[in-house]
């Protein structure tokens, strides 16, 4: 913010008039707060429509900036402020929001060019920097206009020299409209059976959504891979309304041994079924923690139909505290959220998932109208109800007991989507009985 600028107090509800004259400026007071929270998007190559990384730029857009900004709709933040708290949190303070309103009322003034701040480098639109290993599939994939959504695996050679250790695995798709999510699996030709990449995938890299933005691991921490091993690609692609070819890359970035073992738990319902109209529909889960261990992010996973989120973890001595709260869950913007401090989680934590579903014609998001009846499912018209909570282990001989808990996890979905046919095959077989 630039020196010398304030906004108006206002005494017993009248503005007073201000006492510095200079009115704001692009480069002395706006440059900064746009360049350190929209140009991560909104520069070339970076997956915004457009550009927001000069004073022309920002100009062009101003009164629109102060239109979604006022109403929070941009910068995109979903985690709710006061119940988690998170890195990277783009949250405008009320100063701020102020400011560029004022100086867009003030004619958008340039300012000193020798003020602005420094404009950041995005290396050919990665936004961790030049990755050390770039890797890209073998070829195009064609994804139809119309028609059903794909679920694809696409294996893509490492070649590594040697054993390495990755700080993140940063996904670029070159079709964005056209990618629903993305798993990246790491695996080798000893966990396959015809060794093509295409059976158990094994370790989890990293996940990609609309709205995911990588970062780096915490300090001292890191993900293997090895010297022989290959990604697989677990795509989910949606028909857009044009053809399109997707060509996904993956930047990988190297770093140390971890010293610390990193691990996760998984949340997950899908023995839903919302009924068309119905406004408040809740499903949960909860898991209680194996073993002494640090929380040091958390992600959620639904569909349109969403509409609140929230995670809270209740410790053995009775107290509690949120992990999580997502008000107005947008698809659009699932973000992998980070502590800024881990969340320590003594054995015998319970940890609590809540998602509400909206399948009402008031949701906007809805993609049926008139509302339909909506079950579990892995198209983006089914719903989905997934969290996993990232965590770093007290002691590395505990892993066996998280392995196990997410063995049961998948035990217990296995049998949720057995029972699941079993009365969808009752339903069916009720209404070929009413027409006989």
């Amino acid at each position: 913010m630039g020196v010398g600028f304030s906004i108006p107090e206002a005494v017993n509800g009248s503005p007073q008039p201000e006492t510095d004259l200079r009115a704001p400026t692009y480069h002395e007071d706006i440059a900064s707060i746009i360049l350190d929270n929209c140009s991560s998007c909104h520069h070339p190559k970076g997956g915004a429509p457009f550009d927001l990384m000069s004073y022309k730029d920002v100009r062009r857009r101003g009164r629109q900036i102060v239109q979604v900004t006022q109403e929070r709709y941009m910068p995109p933040w979903k985690a709710e402020p006061g119940f988690g708290e998170f890195e990277g949190a783009r949250v405008l303070e009320k100063e701020s929001l102020a400011l560029i309103e004022a100086w867009v009322k003030g004619g958008m003034k340039e300012g000193n060019p020798e003020k602005s701040p420094e404009i950041p480098k995005y290396e050919s639109g990665w936004r961790l920097g030049k990755p050390d290993l770039v890797v890209q599939m073998k070829e195009p994939y064609l994804i139809p206009a119309e028609g059903p959504e794909l679920y694809e695996r696409f294996v893509i050679p490492l070649d590594l020299e040697k054993d390495q250790y990755i700080k993140a695995a940063e996904f670029r798709p070159t079709s964005p409209q056209g990618v629903h999510h993305v798993f990246i699996m790491r695996t080798n030709k000893s966990r396959q059976k015809g060794g093509d990449g295409l059976g158990f995938e094994g370790e989890l890299l990293e996940g990609w959504t609309p709205g995911a933005i990588t970062r780096f691991l915490p300090e001292g921490v890191s993900k293997q891979i090895l010297k022989g091993d290959y990604l697989v690609l677990r795509s989910h692609l949606k028909p857009s309304g044009k053809a399109e070819y997707e060509q996904s890359q993956i930047g990988l970035y190297f770093g140390d041994a971890p010293k610390r073992v990193l691990t996760g738990m998984r949340l997950h319902n899908n023995s839903m079924d919302i009924p068309a109209g119905d406004n408040n529909y809740v499903v949960s889960d909860s898991l209680v923690v194996p073993a002494d261990s640090d929380a040091i992010g958390i992600a959620a996973h639904c569909h349109y139909l969403g509409r609140e989120v929230r995670a809270t973890a209740t410790f053995p001595d009775g107290s509690s505290k949120w992990l999580l709260l997502i008000k107005d869950w947008d698809f659009n913007w699932q973000e992998h959220f980070r502590y800024k401090e881990p969340v320590y989680l003594p054995k015998g934590t319970r940890i609590d998932m809540t998602i509400v579903f909206d399948n009402s014609g008031k949701n906007p998001q809805n993609p049926f109208n008139p509302p339909r009846r909506v079950r579990y499912g892995g198209t983006s018209t089914d719903e989905m109800a997934i969290m996993y909570v990232e965590v770093l282990l007290k002691n590395e001989s505990d892993f066996p007991e998280f392995k196990n808990l997410l063995i049961e996890g998948k035990r217990k979905r296995k049998e949720e989507v057995r029972r699941k046919r079993e009365k969808l095959k009752k339903e069916m077989q009720e209404k070929a009985n009413k027409k006989d």
